[in-house]
Parts: structure tokens; sequence; C-alpha cells
């Protein structure tokens, strides 16, 4: 709906642009203030019934004039025009033809330019502006991945860790218990040197 009227808002821009400059270089071409917004509206409804309802019969019989389908639509345009509007004239066949040209150049070329202005992204087609978002959505998530990549090596990181926790504190009550073990061995080997010992200073003295 957005699009249908923005498209609508530039064709009245661009003929009406097309209007202004054909009445400015013309002298057989002549347009007041009070009949000019009535000549573009009128211009603007016969030139779109017309242009596609020419397309459908020249292709119908395959006729050369297809390529010229927007020139005949835009004379026709002026024709209607000029018999329904009392502020719009065009007198002389030579003013005729050169508002024909006149008039489609400048629209056309006004046409293509008012998109750019910040009119664009309603144009585009529903399929386009779907993928472009779809290629905005895969960058954001690729810009996210090194992130969770980060976020899941130290989730891995810690698991590790916490697996090896109880296998070192295994370790360690092991190494507990094994000490006091060989210290209690060692008691009675002290023990029996020092017995020893005394015994040989015994005899020495003796």
């Amino acid at each position: 709906m957005i699009r249908l009227i923005v498209r609508t808002l530039i064709a009245l821009v661009a003929n009406a642009v097309g209007l202004l400059v054909a009445a400015a270089v013309l002298d057989g071409m002549h347009m007041n203030a009070s009949g000019f917004f009535l000549a573009v509206i009128i211009f603007t409804v016969v030139f779109a019934l017309m242009q596609p309802f020419l397309v459908s019969q020249f292709r119908r019989s395959n006729s050369a004039a297809l390529g010229g389908v927007a020139l005949i639509a835009t004379f026709i345009a002026l024709v209607v025009t000029d018999l329904l509007s009392d502020g719009f004239t065009i007198n002389g066949v030579g003013t005729w033809i050169a508002a024909t040209v006149i008039v489609w150049v400048s629209a056309l070329l006004a046409a293509f330019i008012l998109p750019f202005l910040g009119l664009k992204k309603y144009l585009e087609e529903p399929a386009r502006l779907g993928a472009r978002r779809r290629e905005a959505s895969r960058a954001r998530g690729r810009a996210r991945e090194p992130l969770e990549r980060l976020d899941l090596d130290l989730a891995h990181a810690l698991a590790r860790q916490a697996e090896r926790l109880p296998d070192l504190l295994e370790r360690h009550r092991v190494r507990v218990a094994v000490e006091p073990e060989a210290q209690l061995e060692h008691v009675p080997l002290a023990i029996r040197e020092l017995g020893d010992r005394a015994a040989q200073r015994i005899l020495c003295g003796s």
C-alpha cells in the first residue's frame, strides 16, 4: 500500500515537472496556475491508463510501435488534458510534437531522480527487501559468533577444571594417607638404632 502511494506521488511530481518544463520552453503551450493541478492530475491518470493498454494492444499485434508506447501515451494524455482542462492549451502541430517529447523526457528524468531522495526504500520489492533483511540478520549472526565461541571455550575450560578437581583432591588424600604410614614405620627403626648405639657405648666403656 505504501509502495503504491509513493509510486503515485512520484508520478504526479514527475509529470508536473514535465508539464512545467514544456510550458516554460514552448511559446505555443500555456498553462495557468489555477488549472495546473487539475492538468497534472488529468495527465497522470490518462497516461497511467493508456500506457498498459497500448502495451497490451501492440504486443498482441507484434507492432513495431511497442518501443514508442511512452511517447504515444504522453501525446494522448496531452490531448485529453487539453480537452478537459480550461487552464491548459497547446497550439500548433510543432508545439504538440515538441511538447510530447519534452514532457516525456522531463517526466522520465524526474521519475528516475526522485526515488533517490529518500524514497527508494519504499519502492523495493518485498522479496528483495526480505533478502536484504536476511543478509543483515546473517551479518549480525556472524558478528556474534566470536563471542559465542569465547563463551563456549570458557565453559569447556571450566568444565575440564571441574573434572580435574576430584582427581587432585584424591591424589592429595592418598599422599596425606601414605606419609603418616611411612613416618610410623621409621619410629621402631629409630628406637632400634638408639638401643644399638647404647649397647656399643657400654661395651666400649667396659
